[in-house]
């Protein structure tokens, strides 16, 4: 995908043009309707998503715990500790996302410390909603 994509703004926006472009490279564009559940709570985390357009909600146990935008990330804790996914994320309008496979996230962490960096801290905001 187009680096410009990962938008100007959000979790990714302060990282380096270079890690922006590998991290580009992995990533493809998906649209999903309004009600498509993105992710699924106890799912296997196989996948990194960036919200491109549209809006989310996440929701644990039925209990509503965000409301996710454009430029917002998710699925980051399951990707870095490949622990079952901790909550579900749904469309509450159309959303284009940008998706990457875990694996291919964690194979560019090693070289990327910027990276690694911004995913840790949004892995970080999240444990604060739990």
């Amino acid at each position: 995908m187009d680096p410009s994509q990962l938008g100007p703004t959000g979790a990714l926006s302060d990282l380096p043009d270079e890690e922006r472009d590998a991290l580009a490279a992995v990533m493809r564009i998906e649209e999903r309707p309004r009600g498509h559940v993105l992710v699924e709570e106890g799912d296997i985390p196989d996948k990194f998503f960036l919200l491109v357009d549209g809006c989310v909600t996440v929701h644990r146990s039925g209990r509503h715990l965000a409301d996710l935008g454009p430029g917002d990330v998710f699925g980051e804790r399951g990707v870095l500790a490949l622990t079952p996914r901790n909550a579900s994320v749904i469309a509450t309008t159309p959303v284009k996302v940008a998706v990457a496979m875990g694996w291919d996230v964690r194979d560019m962490l090693g070289d990327r410390p910027r990276l690694r960096a911004a995913l840790e801290a949004e892995a970080g905001k999240r444990e604060a909603l739990d």
